[in-house]
């Protein structure tokens, strides 16, 4: 596995006004593993992208008076100031719009499209939009492209074509449409229309699901020579489906040790490294654990599930994907948020996680070697934007065997002064817990701004740096030069 993703535990020690977290733990005295880690910080590796993409939505809720979203008016809208508030304090940098109901009968007018980029740009937000392949014309692809990318070019990574084709002869969208060369019959006549009528437009594609891997290869192979064509697009849901398990086994697969070396290597030499092969970047325009069935409860709310985006993100991004956008909305199937009794956005615990990638994910991903000889379920991740190093530790142990990381960093090449620590915890240490979740000892919503707080850590000395991550946690260190902020304004 490539060591520039990092995997760690840490040896720290964190204090909560009078009360240091050995003391609160006291009673408990779980184990506590040793793991110690090396950055070498004279050897960057790529930068993470400035937009990488976090969340997915239907197309559906750029709809005005969407049952779903919003039915007194737009839910994307610039004077939805909570909703701003929300993205603002998550961190999010991109969206991506698309889904299901891109290939349906709704279309957006060019109001619903205008209020979703007005809330766009009051949110300093990039988008990869998606037009209709299924139920739409090439014309009609090709006027919508045109409006947007003269209007708000600046808010555009790409436009996609179609959602998920390989699964239109199945779902009745497109009984044409029923094999890889039938596809591509399809969205050449759709791109070409749209290419003609904006010939710098910048497209990605295929947007299959993981169903159809060998798609993503044949299409960046049969287009790697159309210069209008930027970025492929995959839907990735790593542990499959989710029908018949219970709340257990969906924990288990979400905090499993081997994730990482099996199923995202896998899919990288399939989707990435072959995009890369044809000069293409790479997208995952729909992420999730599992695929659910829409009527479970189960989906994406447990604690489990922050640890899980929060690991997932950084080791994409370690891997050169520009995005990864996890599939939501509001309330049920897929949510990342919801609004409370008063109306106000609160989160899921899986958007804790984004919200903390957000924090110490951006700049230069940083070579790291572990040495974790009691093989704790720990990953770890280090990125030093122009003035801080951060590394962020996941300790995915948990139930009553579960072992607390005493951690060492030692980030070579790097002189340092100072080290705080920011934590993303459940108030009782529960992985199934649906709330009860805060980073940086503060809750996050769309009510006002989110002030998450940073931690002291014991001066650096003789190069090395130590914390403990209780398990069922992950921390965020930050190893700076320049002193400790006072919250966590970095975004």
């Amino acid at each position: 596995m490539n060591l520039r993703l990092p995997v760690l535990s840490a040896l720290v020690r964190i204090v909560f006004g009078s009360m240091c977290i050995d003391c609160l733990l006291a009673d408990a005295a779980p184990a506590q593993s040793p793991v110690a880690v090396t950055i070498d910080d004279r050897s960057p590796g790529s930068a993470v992208a400035s937009d990488f993409g976090v969340f997915s939505f239907e197309t559906a809720s750029l709809r005005h008076g969407s049952k779903s979203y919003n039915p007194n008016g737009y839910f994307f809208d610039p004077t939805n100031t909570q909703l701003l508030m929300l993205f603002h304090n998550l961190g999010v940098k991109s969206v991506r719009i698309g889904g299901d109901s891109v290939d349906a009968s709704y279309m957006p007018s060019t109001n619903d499209i205008d209020s979703f980029f007005g809330f766009a740009k009051a949110a300093d937000l990039k988008t990869v939009y998606s037009l209709d392949l299924a139920a739409g014309t090439p014309s009609e692809d090709a006027t919508a492209a045109k409006y947007i990318w003269q209007n708000y070019r600046t808010n555009v990574i790409c436009l996609a074509i179609g959602n998920e084709p390989n699964e239109y002869k199945v779902n009745g969208q497109n009984h044409a449409i029923t094999n890889f060369l039938t596809f591509m019959k399809a969205w050449r006549r759709f791109s070409s229309a749209v290419i003609a009528t904006v010939p710098d437009i910048q497209l990605g594609g295929p947007d299959n699901d993981d169903a159809a891997t060998s798609w993503t290869s044949r299409f960046a192979r049969t287009e790697r020579d159309t210069t209008n064509v930027s970025c492929i697009l995959y839907h990735f849901k790593p542990l499959r489906s989710a029908k018949g398990k219970t709340q257990d086994q969906l924990i288990a697969g979400e905090l499993a040790s081997n994730l990482d070396s099996s199923n995202y290597l896998s899919c990288y030499n399939h989707v990435a490294a072959t995009a890369q092969s044809y000069g293409l970047s790479y997208r995952f325009s729909e992420f999730n654990d599992w695929v659910a069935p829409i009527e479970t409860d189960l989906r994406d709310y447990s604690f489990a599930a922050a640890l899980f985006s929060l690991d997932s993100l950084h080791w994409w991004a370690a891997h050169n994907c520009l995005g990864v956008y996890f599939h939501t909305g509001l309330h049920g199937f897929h949510a990342g948020f919801y609004r409370d009794s008063n109306g106000n956005y609160q989160l899921y615990p899986i958007s804790y996680g984004i919200a903390a990638f957000n924090v110490g994910g951006y700049g230069n991903v940083e070579p790291l070697a572990m040495n974790n000889v009691e093989k704790l379920n720990l990953t770890a991740y280090a990125v030093k934007d122009e003035t801080n190093l951060y590394v962020t530790i996941i300790n995915k142990e948990y139930g009553k065997n579960a072992r607390n990381a005493a951690v060492t960093i030692t980030p070579d090449g790097l002189m340092t002064r100072s080290a705080a620590a920011m934590f993303l915890v459940q108030a009782n240490d529960d992985v199934a817990a649906t709330n009860g979740v805060t980073l940086g000892g503060i809750t996050i919503s769309g009510a006002g701004p989110w002030l998450g707080r940073w931690k002291p850590l014991a001066p650096v000395t003789d190069g090395h740096c130590a914390i403990i991550v209780p398990a069922a946690s992950a921390a965020i260190v930050k190893i700076s030069a320049s002193g400790i902020t006072k919250t966590a304004a970095r975004r």
